[in-house]
């Protein structure tokens, strides 16, 4: 049962521990945790809680972050994580009060049977063999597998894994979207081997708990209440509400700016929501007063706030009306903008940000059909990708900014060695059939006519 002492985030926490502990897994080899999106984030927090010394979870947890970028080297990066975790758990000292046994296991990478997903499975069952556990405590084998759109290779290594045999006492968990069910074809094959796993999570209630947590007298409490409620009601297409609710936190924001300049953060954070929901609701004009209304509390943000954080919520206002004129096809108008926001983030070091607003920038100028701007813009992004590391710029857009630079005659400002290094180093030796397949569903010799970061903006509005 979940304490009342704590505060609502535990108690679901405690409460998830509860179910978890319920669910029948002496029948299943594996676990697919079916979500909302929008659940992700507690998702997470309780995946964490599980690995506490004290959680209530009966089980062993061990939480696999690598990244499925191929299946023929998937296994053995899995078990090179593994090594690691147990060899930082053997060389961590504990309290006195904390009973640790060290583990007494190393990899051994022949027992591939030249096969990834065995050499994996033979390695985990090595694993839970050298633990000893007692009758119905489980290992749980958490892979989040991060996988850049290969649902389907994804799919079918995990379909591999369904079909060799893990001893009892391993249960493999994995994570799945109701949006986007890449492990519903393995659920559906495998009904004796997979059970499906819906939690009650409901974030919307934990998050709306703990936003009116706090003093009921200071400005802020209230505010977050107001601002969990729009953000419910836009999610809800309750355009009414999520209007009222968001002038209601405006008008919280902006008696305490004066006070506090925390507060213009909050001011630009709204009017950007409101004006995508009005845009959403076909109000054009209200959409862009309200990006005007962001950009003009935004350009203020620098001085008082300082460049890093000011000139990150300038940026973001920038490119919200940026965004408006996309989808307008107003490409002129939006590549100003997208330059400017990508500058701010670059003085902010925001890197990741900065790189993707510049290929934004270069898109516009493309269909702008502006040649030398799109190339100005797209060597500054690549100028700037060399400030983020390789895992980052693999999960982001950077293959995009590489194919669109390929389009440009890029080489007297980048030289080709450098950019087929940096693609190699980032996206493997077959670095171009990789963003192919990457984006798969997007044309590279048509890029500029179905753009997927305009594509995602506009399935969240």
């Amino acid at each position: 049962m979940a304490s009342q002492k704590t505060n609502p985030i535990q108690q679901r926490m405690e409460y998830l521990a509860d179910q978890w502990n319920d669910l029948p897994k002496n029948k299943y080899s594996i676990i697919r945790t079916l979500i909302d999106r929008t659940d992700y984030d507690m998702l997470d927090a309780f995946h964490w809680y599980m690995l506490g010394i004290d959680s209530p979870v009966n089980d062993i947890a061990i939480l696999f972050e690598t990244e499925f970028l191929d299946a023929d080297c998937f296994g053995t990066n899995l078990i090179r994580e593994l090594e690691g975790t147990v060899r930082l758990w053997n060389q961590t000292e504990f309290d006195k009060g904390v009973n640790k046994v060290a583990v007494d296991w190393t990899p051994d990478y022949s027992l591939s049977e030249k096969d990834e997903v065995a050499l994996f499975v033979n390695n985990i069952n090595a694993l839970a063999g050298s633990l000893n556990l007692p009758d119905k405590r489980w290992l749980i084998v958490n892979l989040l597998t991060p996988h850049n759109n290969q649902d389907k290779e994804l799919g079918k290594w995990m379909a591999g894994l369904a079909g060799k045999k893990l001893f009892p006492p391993v249960k493999i968990l994995l994570t799945d979207y109701r949006e986007r069910g890449v492990f519903e074809d393995l659920a559906y094959r495998h009904p004796g081997n997979v059970y499906t796993w819906e939690p009650d999570i409901d974030s919307e209630h934990v998050i709306s708990q703990v936003s009116a947590m706090g003093d009921p007298l200071a400005p802020d409490t209230e505010y977050r209440f107001r601002l969990i409620n729009m953000m419910n009601a836009i999610g809800k297409s309750e355009h009414k509400k999520a209007i009222r609710e968001g002038e209601k936190c405006l008008t919280i924001a902006n008696a305490n700016a004066g006070k506090d300049p925390y507060w213009m953060s909050q001011i630009v954070v709204v009017h950007i929501a409101l004006s995508n929901e009005e845009y959403k609701n076909k109000n054009e004009d209200k959409a862009f007063d309200r990006a005007d209304k962001a950009i003009l509390t935004g350009s203020l943000a620098p001085e008082v706030l300082g460049k890093q954080t000011g000139g990150a919520i300038y940026a973001q206002a920038l490119v919200n009306k940026g965004a408006l004129y996309c989808y307008k096809k107003k490409w002129k108008e939006a590549i100003p903008l997208f330059e400017t926001a990508a500058m701010n983030y670059e003085q902010a070091n925001l890197h990741v940000s900065a790189m993707e607003i510049y290929r934004m920038a270069g898109y516009c100028a493309a269909k702008n059909w502006n040649s030398d701007s799109a190339l100005e813009n797209l060597v500054k992004g690549f100028q700037v990708s060399r400030h983020i590391g390789d895992k980052d710029l693999r999960s982001g857009t950077f293959s995009l900014l590489i194919v669109q630079l390929l389009k440009e005659d890029y080489r007297e400002y980048i030289p080709e060695k450098e950019l087929e290094e940096k693609a190699r180093a980032v996206f493997g030796e077959d670095w171009r059939e990789n963003i192919n397949k990457t984006w798969k569903g997007t044309d590279p010799n048509d890029l500029y006519e179905d753009n997927p970061f305009l594509l995602e903006q506009q399935k969240q509005n």
